[in-house]
């Protein structure tokens, strides 16, 4: 997770594709496991270091 972290932050990568590279089979997957460890979804994380 700590890849997916740096990547979602650091590049333009998509949350679905990026979860198929981080070896999640679907978005939702990642997205609820992003949000189960991380307390934000990905979107809402990303959004943080952004502003």
């Amino acid at each position: 997770m700590k890849e997916a972290c740096r990547r979602l932050v650091e590049t333009d990568e998509t949350a679905a594709s990026l979860a198929k590279s981080v070896g999640y089979e679907t978005a939702v997957a990642f997205r609820q496991r992003f949000q189960a460890l991380k307390s934000l979804p990905p979107v809402e994380y990303l959004a943080a270091f952004r502003k």
